[in-house]
């Protein structure tokens, strides 16, 4: 293979994962596919390139922030926000796979009646062909109440969940990793989650910014 079709294979899979994830931004695709030490800068260069070409449009949500990159125009601004933010912890699942594991599913927004995931992962051991699964939830709000406790103990005493494809994969309920923005905020999700628990469920609460200094 020479060196142009290497690249033409590297923006194929720049671009499918671009769209799987919906939205990506440059130090995100750059821990995904250029984990090198000089990964930045030709991140930067290929990924100017695809935009240049039209294949992907980029957009930021601060001048301070690296760009972000997407391919549905339907997309609004404060899903692409909300959506980046989320991709840290698919981004911080991948980079914490095992060598014998792989990340089977990331899916978006399932609904169970009773609440909305913001996405939910599934993990695949390839030797035993045994799975593990988390809810994911992604929090910028800094003054509402958070009822996400409450709301996956609704979810777990209504069994709204039964005919998922998972359960019968999995012995457990799966925990739910909760990102937060800011440490405030995560002390109120910690709040909640102490107050609210009632059946003893697993709640991890991370900040985004932990996260992603774990992956870059």
């Amino acid at each position: 293979m020479n060196d142009r079709q290497k690249g033409f294979h590297r923006d194929r899979r720049i671009i499918e994962e671009v769209e799987r994830c919906r939205c990506l931004n440059t130090e995100q695709i750059q821990a995904l596919l250029f984990p090198m030490l000089s990964g930045k800068r030709k991140c930067q260069m290929r990924m100017k390139r695809i935009t240049d070409r039209g294949r992907l449009k980029r957009w930021r949500y601060a001048l301070e922030e690296p760009y972000a990159y997407y391919s549905d125009l339907n997309n609004r601004v404060e899903q692409l926000e909300h959506t980046v933010l989320l991709n840290w912890v698919y981004v911080w699942l991948i980079k914490r796979l095992k060598p014998w594991e792989r990340l089977h599913s990331f899916s978006y927004e399932d609904d169970y009646g009773v609440l909305r995931t913001d996405a939910f992962a599934a993990v695949k051991n390839t030797v035993t062909g045994e799975f593990r699964f988390c809810f994911v939830e992604m929090d910028r709000t800094t003054s509402n109440r958070f009822d996400k406790v409450r709301l996956y103990n609704d979810l777990y005493e209504s069994e709204g969940y039964a005919e998922s494809w998972w359960v019968s994969l999995t012995r457990r309920y799966p925990p739910i990793i909760i990102a937060t923005t800011n440490t405030r905020r995560k002390r109120k999700i910690e709040e909640a989650v102490q107050s609210d628990n009632r059946n003893g469920l697993e709640f991890q609460v991370y900040l985004v910014d932990a996260l992603r200094q774990e992956v870059v």
